[in-house]
């Protein structure tokens, strides 16, 4: 089944890393909302490609349990996967895009359209997606245009 897919960061998207919301435990409730915009106007899917993947990586969360915590914070898209870990190679910084486009690649029934949303730069290689201000994270206006990547006919 071919859906919409957001690859999502977590730090510096839905959670601010400054200001007075950078001291939240996890996510802003403005963020939140702006997101979860996306997912009423697009109904489109949640892939992890945030560092925050790795609690299913070190076995401390599966992707249902990840899935519940992400709900228990209002965000109201499924979590349908994550992306890969990082290359073993520390002498390499691997772009985050990389790790897309293997997911992509892997997974080329599952999706029809994609956007990224994410604070750093490193993560589109000129792929649809919107870049966040990681001192305000994801805004409304970001949103608007997360919308309108994924309902482009």
């Amino acid at each position: 089944m071919s859906e919409k897919i957001i690859f999502l960061d977590i730090n510096g998207v839905l959670r601010p890393l400054s200001g007075g919301d950078c001291n939240r435990p996890f996510v802003s409730s403005r963020c939140v909302d702006a997101l979860n915009k996306v997912f009423i106007e697009t109904k489109a899917k949640i892939v992890l490609s945030s560092t925050w993947r790795y609690v299913v990586f070190s076995g401390s969360m599966n992707i249902d349990g990840l899935q519940t915590l992400l709900h228990t914070h209002d965000i109201q898209g499924d979590l349908i996967g994550v992306t890969r870990m990082d290359s073993d190679d520390s002498e390499v910084r691997e772009s985050r895009w990389k790790q897309i486009s293997d997911w992509l690649k892997r997974n080329t029934d599952r999706w029809s359209k994609f956007a990224i949303i994410d604070d750093d730069p490193d993560a589109f290689g000129g792929r649809p997606g919107v870049q966040t201000n990681s001192a305000t994270g994801l805004t409304m206006d970001d949103a608007k245009q997360v919308i309108e990547i994924l309902n482009e006919r």
